[in-house]
C-alpha cells in the first residue's frame, strides 16, 4: 500500500539556516517553520525537508537525507 510508504511532517524548530560555517553562532539561532516528506526505500527512509525562517521569510533551505541505514 502506497499510503504506508510515504509520510508528511510539519515542524517548528530552533536552529541556524546557513551555508557558511563562520555564521554558526548562538546569535544567529532563530525559529524555523518547515515541511518534510518521507518515503520508504530499500536503503531506509528517504527524507526531504524544507525549512524557512519565521521572522525572515526570504531565508530558506532544503535538506535531503537517508535515515536508519544500519
Amino acid at each position: 500500500d502506497l499510503y504506508k510508504s510515504i509520510g508528511l511532517t510539519f515542524f517548528i524548530d530552533g536552529g541556524i539556516l546557513t551555508n557558511e560555517i563562520a555564521s554558526i553562532t548562538y546569535q544567529n539561532m532563530s525559529w524555523n517553520l518547515g515541511l518534510g516528506f518521507t518515503i520508504k526505500t530499500p536503503l531506509g527512509p528517504f527524507r526531504i525537508d524544507y525549512a524557512q525562517r519565521m521572522k525572515e521569510s526570504n531565508i530558506s533551505r532544503i535538506q535531503l537525507g537517508v535515515q536508519s541505514l544500519f
